[in-house]
């Protein structure tokens, strides 16, 4: 018995059949040619498959990277930039704390053990600049007091080139605090009467006994963070010094 598809086509005429012939060439066409790419396109989706793999691969290391600096400043040696300075400074010199102070945040970024960042005195002209700035989204403690309301001072230690004692190790347990003062203008020993007044310890780096022929102990911030960042992250005090002292202030 015949099937209704050969019935049907058995009542076609020649030009329908010829007509259904081409119409099912034109379907093995479409078919064939519907999932093959051109080498364009096979590129471009090669290319974006790359990206989104690397951008999972990127992801998965960023966010434990992060998590270890998070961890790392939670349980690092508190380092404070004292900013009480800034009503003897001018408003020139105030950027370039503000810039030396982002330095500090960047060079704490990228070390292997980072440290807790505070900063002290954070008012008036110096928050407004530094908020611009945009320390708000930076891993960075502000305190508006000048950490003086701590009850128990024992345990700070100002950094002042002008200070008798040398500074022989950085240890936990002790807060280190470095003025905000830019290096413009020579202030002698601001940093010592300012430590005085917080009756607190205070020590000069040990540029003499490492360094040898160093035009001048005065460092900007970020250079007294960087030596003291080093320094913790396990180099020599000579290591430490050579990499936060700029070259021009050592004598050939």
């Amino acid at each position: 018995m015949e099937t209704p598809k050969e019935l049907t086509e058995e009542y076609k005429t020649p030009a329908e059949i010829e007509e259904g012939k081409e119409h099912s060439k034109q379907e093995k066409e479409i078919s064939s040619t519907a999932f093959n790419p051109t080498e364009e396109v096979k590129y471009s989706m090669l290319f974006f498959a790359i990206i989104f793999e690397t951008k999972s691969i990127s992801d998965t290391k960023i966010r434990p990277a992060r998590q270890r600096f998070l961890d790392g400043i939670a349980s690092g040696i508190p380092i404070i930039i004292d900013c009480s300075f800034q009503t003897v400074q001018t408003d020139k010199e105030l950027n370039s704390l503000c810039r030396q102070i982002s330095l500090c945040y960047a060079s704490n970024k990228k070390a292997p053990v980072p440290v807790r960042l505070i900063v002290g005195s954070f008012n008036g002209d110096i928050q407004s600049k530094l908020i611009r700035a945009g320390i708000k989204d930076w891993d960075i403690e502000c305190r508006e007091d000048d950490f003086t309301t701590t009850t128990d001072l024992s345990s700070f230690i100002f950094l002042s080139p002008d200070a008798e004692e040398t500074l022989e190790d950085v240890q936990q347990g002790s807060f280190y605090v470095i003025g905000g003062l830019v290096d413009r203008e020579i202030r002698n020993e601001a940093t010592k009467i300012k430590a005085g007044e917080y009756g607190i310890r205070k020590y000069r780096l040990p540029v003499e006994k490492y360094i040898k022929g160093c035009a001048s102990p005065i460092l900007a911030v970020n250079q007294v963070f960087d030596i003291l960042l080093k320094k913790i992250s396990g180099s020599t005090w000579e290591e430490a010094l050579l990499s936060g002292i700029p070259q021009r202030k050592l004598k050939n």
